[in-house]
């Protein structure tokens, strides 16, 4: 029998309680003599032939027997139904059982559970292969190996499921709507414009709307529909959304000697550092000509470079920032060596590029 028609056979095909058991062994040939609580002692019967085998030891054989089961017995897999023999309830217990010990021949086995597979009515549990010298006395009707009365042991135990109640709802069941303490009813029933229950409503003694609070109430949901957020940071410059540029740079201290910085030329403390782009321009005005207000530039305009643009007059200077984990941290009060040019740039308390160091 393949493991797919094992799987596929109702265990309670055969009786009510009944357990199938999948195992492999070496029938007809082996190295073990065959087991005497199932083929009497030993001597007792004639094999086929007994032959020196090329194991271990003095004394090891190769036994063989038409149609004899030898050991040992690998358990790879059980069938086992919702229902015991005595009427007990085992769905919940095999849906999340991890080990099971029983008796097979009169030997105890405990095999733990790697798979668990819902049939109709039954589970099949693959389990990590086991192995066993035993197997039943009696055979049933075809000459399988059965035994008749098997205590299992199924760890862990759960006696019962966790049924539906008051105190674990389960989604979408609800019989009634809780009402809002927000929203209000608007009766709309005579006149589609004018709600008959207007002066209620203006007065909050209408009906509470029968709504799901938490659309009306939790910030995720009102600032998002209705509020909105804003921005309260207080540092400068400190903007909801900015785009980075990189360059190579070295960071030293504020009081670091310009002229060793740029002798020490690219070391191995060159690390990536990031500037922003430039902020809103300095100098402008704010012109009708065309109907409408607009924001015309009088200084000078420059696209971000490489670089990390300075402060001055027209410029509002780039912020210099370096990466601590996941986070962008201003790189402040320092004297920044941009490597790839030979530039010093001194940071601000804010971190803002002030201006440039030199070798004087």
């Amino acid at each position: 029998m393949t493991i797919l028609e094992f799987k596929t056979t109702n265990p309670s095909d055969y009786g009510v309680g009944n357990i199938n058991l999948l195992y492999s062994s070496s029938i007809g040939t082996g190295s073990y003599e065959l087991p005497s609580n199932r083929y009497g002692a030993s001597g007792s019967f004639a094999y086929d032939r007994e032959e020196n085998g090329v194991g271990t030891g003095p004394n090891y054989k190769e036994y063989y027997l038409a149609g004899a089961f030898f050991p040992p017995y690998v358990i790879i897999g059980l069938t086992i139904p919702f229902l015991s023999e005595n009427n007990v309830q085992l769905e919940q217990t095999l849906s999340a059982v991890t080990k099971i010990k029983f008796t097979i021949g009169g030997e105890s086995v405990t095999t733990p559970v790697v798979n668990i597979s819902k049939q109709n009515q039954y589970y099949y549990l693959e389990t990590t292969p086991t192995t066993v010298t035993s197997l039943p006395v009696a055979n049933d009707t075809e000459g399988t190996p059965i035994d008749f009365q098997i205590e299992f042991v199924f760890l862990p135990y759960l006696q019962a499921k966790f049924d539906n109640s008051d105190f674990n709802a389960l989604q979408g069941n609800a019989t009634s709507i809780l009402q809002s303490s927000v929203a209000l009813e608007v009766d709309r029933d005579t006149d589609s414009v004018n709600p008959s229950n207007l002066g209620a409503i203006i007065t909050k003694t209408a009906t509470a709307a029968q709504v799901q609070y938490s659309n009306y109430t939790t910030l995720g949901w009102t600032n998002a529909r209705y509020e909105g957020s804003l921005n309260t940071a207080t540092i400068e410059r400190d903007n909801p959304a900015q785009a980075y540029r990189s360059f190579k740079g070295i960071i030293n201290p504020l009081d670091a000697d310009n002229a060793t910085i740029l002798a020490a030329g690219a070391d191995q403390n060159a690390k990536t550092l990031y500037f922003n782009i430039e902020a809103p321009p300095l100098r402008h005005i704010i012109t009708s000509s065309l109907g409408a207000d607009e924001m015309v530039r009088t200084g000078k305009y420059e696209i971000a470079g490489t670089f990390p643009t300075v402060q001055s007059s027209d410029y509002s200077g780039s912020i210099i920032y370096e990466s601590q984990g996941n986070n962008f941290v201003r790189v402040v009060d320092k004297k920044v060596h941009a490597v790839d040019q030979g530039t010093i740039y001194i940071t601000s308390e804010l971190g803002i590029a002030t201006s440039t160091g030199s070798t004087a």
